[in-house]
């Protein structure tokens, strides 16, 4: 029974210690182009369609940061970092404007909690139970149906 205990004990503090929310982008450009995303722990690039929305995430690694730092480029462009809050306020953050040669792309930003977790860093974990209805999901705020 202990070792149950132990078992439980070192998920909630990996729960504590590990980021339980994602950093969501969505990205609108004026010219179809390429857009390379870097952070401390990814690098993609992205096909950007003029007046498209296109929509990334990102799982931080490691310990909860107040903020991430994400660099924008286009090829052979200049890379313009911007930093996002880390921060589940509930609302979208302010907008950023990358623009490089001639492309510009919106940037709205918004951290989100990962299923079950909650707080202003997703720090905490709530198991809604949820029951499943002609295969759709219902539960009130309690987790209750």
């Amino acid at each position: 029974m202990s070792s149950i205990r132990v078992i439980l004990f070192l998920y909630s503090l990996y729960s504590l210690a590990s980021a339980t929310g994602h950093l969501r982008l969505e990205l609108t450009a004026s010219t179809n182009c390429n857009l390379r995303l870097l952070t401390d722990s990814s690098d993609e690039t992205l096909q950007l369609l003029i007046g498209e929305k296109r929509i990334t995430s990102f799982h931080p690694r490691g310990l909860i940061r107040d903020t991430i730092r994400v660099g924008f480029s286009i090829p052979n462009g200049k890379t313009t970092a911007f930093e996002f809050s880390m921060k589940n306020s509930g609302q979208p953050q302010l907008p950023n404007v990358f623009e490089d040669a001639g492309v510009v792309v919106l940037i709205q930003s918004m951290y989100e909690c990962n299923r079950g977790f909650h707080g202003l860093t997703c720090e905490f974990y709530h198991h809604y139970n949820y029951h499943n209805y002609s295969n759709h999901h219902y539960r009130d705020e309690e987790g209750n149906s």
